[in-house]
């Protein structure tokens, strides 16, 4: 049994490879179109937990409500991958980041108010402005012109934010009726058929061929990544809820300014570091004055 301390760490640590795969991803972005990457993107991730499954002895089996509930995670995270690559296409990659992980833990609260009807506390609201400030010192939004942020491109990481907050709801309202690992096989492996059926065939035998940097980089977003730290997030939120797994999310432009750091020696502003800071406390708040 898994307890609440050491959900929290899998959950920092799953953020912190989050942070990580947006640069990652944006190398793998220009070799193919949206469809031929979340193909293999979930299709690897899906072959990666197999060996879990039979290692922690899960069965395949899929009751009726299950599958219901994999059918709907699957079609909310195949429109998220497409949107996903589309930003990753045409807009800007740390801005995405920003976006994406700044407004999901702030659409997922909305969405649960909204269909859940749970009411949201005084301090959770308070956390919640805290983290947007935080994410708006870290994309630096002065700087920015106000068409880069209305572009195309950003407006599809914006709609990708919704849709990840529909994914992790789903996951969480799914665990009465399926083992997380099994959620996570079906869901990687639906959306990986449902991408096949869209793909240029063409496209994918050439695929094949891409060189090792491609290869590299799919290999890290969809067995790390994804099947590895996506699953362990699906796993938290059926322990400690939706919202409150959620809002570990504000951690991921904090590990990726961080990494980008280590790895790019790119030195992050005064703002930056305040907007870290904010974040990180947001996410403190949250998980002391945590709900169900």
């Amino acid at each position: 049994m898994v307890t609440r301390k050491q959900t929290i760490f899998l959950l920092i640590f799953s953020m912190v490879l989050w942070g990580l795969s947006w640069p990652f991803a944006k190398i793998a972005t220009p070799y193919a179109s949206e469809y031929t990457l979340i193909f293999w993107r979930f299709i690897l991730s899906a072959v990666s937990i197999i060996p879990l499954m039979f290692y922690t002895k899960q069965n395949f089996s899929l009751t009726r409500k299950g599958f219901l509930y994999v059918l709907l995670a699957t079609l909310c995270l195949f429109a998220y991958s497409i949107f996903f690559f589309l930003g990753l296409h045409h807009g800007l990659s740390g801005l995405g980041g920003v976006i994406v992980n700044t407004l999901n833990p702030i659409f997922t609260f909305i969405l649960i108010v909204l269909f859940a009807k749970q009411s949201i506390s005084r301090p959770h609201i308070f956390a919640l402005v805290i983290a947007f400030i935080g994410g708006m010192m870290i994309m630096r939004v002065w700087e920015i012109k106000f068409s880069t942020l209305v572009s195309g491109g950003n407006l599809f990481f914006l709609i990708a934010a919704v849709l990840w907050s529909c994914v992790t709801i789903v996951s969480d309202k799914a665990k009465a009726h399926i083992a997380v690992l099994n959620f996570s096989f079906y869901i990687y492996l639906g959306v990986g058929l449902l991408s096949f059926c869209f793909a240029d065939k063409a496209e994918l035998r050439a695929s094949l061929h891409f060189d090792i940097a491609f290869w590299a980089a799919m290999s890290f977003i969809s067995i790390i990544v994804t099947a590895l730290a996506t699953s362990l997030y699906f796993k938290a939120s059926t322990i400690l809820g939706s919202a409150h797994a959620s809002s570990f999310v504000f951690l991921v432009p904090v590990s990726a300014v961080i990494g980008s750091f280590l790895f790019l020696n790119e030195t992050p502003t005064v703002t930056t570091i305040i907007g870290g800071a904010l974040c990180i406390s947001a996410v403190g708040l949250i998980n002391k004055n945590s709900v169900k």
